[in-house]
This record gives C-alpha cells, structure tokens and sequence, in this order.
C-alpha cells in the first residue's frame, strides 16, 4: 500500500472542485484571473469479490506523481468499503458509491476519503440493492435493484424522494431536465425510463433492445444506451446482441452505432470510447466514434489499447487520458479474486503507464475541477 499522507495532501488539492463547464477568464481592475478546468487524478471502483470474501476498496491513480495507491478506504476508515460496490463518483467535495452486497451508500469526503455517512438500505422493499449513482445540482441520485431510483439532497445527505422505474435498474445518464435509467429486468428488460428532475416523476418508458444496462449522453444532449443481449444456449452460450443504441426520444425505432461491451463518453463530449468483447469471442476490438459526424454515419475509428481481460474504460473529460481497466490472467483466464490493473493512455492512444490496483476494478472516473490562475 502506498503512503496515505500522501494521497490525503494530493486529494485535498482538488477538494473545492465544483462540476466542470468550459475554461473563462474574467478582467478586472490591476489583471486578468482565468479559471481553468483541470483534472488531478483518477478514481478506480474496486468491486472486490463477495465469493472469496474480498470487499471493495479504491485505487487512486495521481497525475502529478504518476503513481498509484490501493487500499484507501480501509485505510482511512479502519473498515471495508463493503461487499460488492458497483458505481462511485466524485462529486463537489464528496465521493459516492453504490455498495450493492452490502446494501449501503458510502459517502466520503473528497479530501481524505473518509467516510461522512454511510446510508443503510436493508429493511426497505422501496430502498433496496444501490447500483449506480449519478449527480446534478443539490441532488445525487441512485439506481435501485428494488426497481426504483432514489434522490439524495447533497446538503443533508439525506434520501428525501424516490420514484418507481422498471425491475433491475442499471446505469443512468442525465441529458438536459431528465434522468435516463435503463431497466435490464435481470436480462429480459427493453425499456429505459425517463425522468423529470424537476418533479422527479417517471415521465415516460422508451422501447430498447433486450437487456439494457448503461446510458450515457453526448453534448448535444442526445442519449444513448448499451444492451448486454443475451447468452445462446444453443451456440455455446456466445454472448449476442451486446450493441449501442441511439434512442429517440420521441418514439421512433433505436439506431444502432456499434457492437460493444464496455463504453465510456465523457461529460460535454461527442466521441465515444469503447471495447468490444463478448463472452465467447476470441478478438477484442478497441474503438472510437464520432457521434456528431457530419455526414450522419457512425464510423468506429480503431484505438491502440489493449488488456488482457477489459473490466472497465473510463476517458478524462479534461485532458482526454484514456484508462482501461483489466483482470489479471490465470492460465489464460480472467482472474477474479486477484489484484488487477489499469493502463493509461493519452488520448491518441499513447501508453502511459500500467498501475496495479484492486481485485475487480470495474468504475472509473476523475477528480476534476476548477483552479483559479492568475495571468
């Protein structure tokens, strides 16, 4: 494990960070101050494994250093994260994640990963097995096995709202006034629901291929979602139908972009990151696609990334670093109850670095923020 201080004094740096718009500079009497979007490092989600009794924890990767440090939870807290977390964000002053097993949300403080509220869901049918979170406004909001979304107030930390989706609700995605949440009904599901922030009521459900597990959106405020499909019983059980969509919002039949497992589109961005990799094939394929092409088409443009068993992707909405997650091999399979790694790229797909982390490190995403210069 890597020293704690050290990470604690990197961290803290971004701990005034708000959500990120563009870069302004603003004149006055005696100079100039410009605000600048910056970014300071990387948040890697480690799920652990619940059948070798393995609890998640964080990795942290920082930039200036260009090291990594596994183990920070614990660390900090003298506990486990818990069993089996599935989503964490970096969210104004504070980290979110969704600690499915353990049926809890951790909330930590961005300066020192220390644990400000731990919420407990077990004995509420309505509140039951978090799964993904995602922030807006004075709001986080939380995707809920129990087949609802719950709403967080940031100020008191407190669920004050919930509201009825579809069965297994997966990973949302915020475009505009609404919530998007796809709803994979362990597998079967072929709606994504939608709703409004304002009254945070389910306003409507939209038609998607089967086994809908992930949306994101682009900058135009477009939605997108990935499907898992299903597993042939009769072909071996080969994954098919894993593919992105673009919705229309407006009734009209889902178009598809590409073939994937794993996708990552950053905030205000109109390209997205993916890997292809169904269970049973033999190829993984890395791939990049323009969402607002002039000429309307979808073109994945190949990237030079690799990892021996993709866990998860993840692109630094600030300077573009793409961080591609992978399980260790063993005997040339995925190995789940070991510590796996993270490989970091620039964005044109030049290696960086490997760092090792957790055992399972499925989530990724960035401490990113404002720093205020003066010219």
């Amino acid at each position: 494990m890597k020293n704690w201080k050290l990470y604690a004094m990197i961290i803290m740096a971004g701990a005034a960070f708000t959500a990120c718009d563009d870069d302004e500079e603003i004149t006055r009497p005696g100079g100039t101050i410009a605000i600048r979007n910056e970014s300071s490092g990387v948040l890697i989600l480690n799920n652990g494994n619940a059948g070798s009794q393995i609890d998640g924890d964080f990795s942290v990767i920082e930039y200036f250093s260009n090291d990594c440090a596994t183990g920070l939870f614990e660390s900090a807290n003298e506990r486990t994260l818990g069993a089996t977390p599935n989503r964490a964000i970096v969210y104004g002053s504070k980290i979110y994640a969704a600690v499915t097993g353990s049926n809890t949300i951790e909330i930590a403080s961005r300066s020192d990963l220390k644990s400000v509220k731990q919420i407990q869901l077990a004995g509420n049918e309505e509140i039951d097995k978090p799964r993904d979170v995602i922030g807006k406004g004075a709001y986080v909001y939380v995707s809920l096995y129990s087949g609802h979304v719950a709403r967080i107030d940031t100020a008191t930390l407190s669920i004050d709202k919930t509201v009825a989706v579809g069965a297994y609700p997966e990973d949302m995605t915020i475009a505009g006034d609404y919530l998007y949440v796809p709803n994979s009904e362990y597998g079967t599901g072929t709606t994504v629901s939608q709703i409004s922030l304002a009254t945070f009521t389910k306003t409507k459900d939209i038609t998607v291929p089967v086994n809908p597990v992930q949306t994101v959106s682009d900058a135009r405020g477009n939605v997108y979602v990935r499907t898992s499909g299903w597993y042939d019983a009769e072909d071996g059980y080969k994954q098919k139908g894993a593919a992105v969509y673009k919705l229309d919002l407006n009734g009209g039949e889902p178009v598809k972009v590409a073939d994937a497992t794993l996708i990552s589109l950053p905030e205000g961005s109109n390209v997205l990151y993916a890997v292809n990799y169904p269970y049973g094939a033999n190829e993984i394929t890395y791939f990049k696609v323009n969402l607002a092409a002039e000429d309307g088409a979808y073109t994945p443009v190949p990237l030079s990334i690799s990892a021996d068993a993709p866990a998860a992707i993840g692109v630094d909405p600030v300077n573009g670093n793409i961080v591609l997650t992978s399980y260790e091999l063993d005997k040339g399979y995925a190995s789940y109850s070991t510590p796996g790694y993270a490989n970091m790229y620039t964005n044109d797909g030049t290696f960086i670095k490997k760092f090792d982390v957790g055992v399972g490190p499925c989530n990724v995403s960035f401490f990113t923020g404002k720093k205020t210069v003066i010219l």
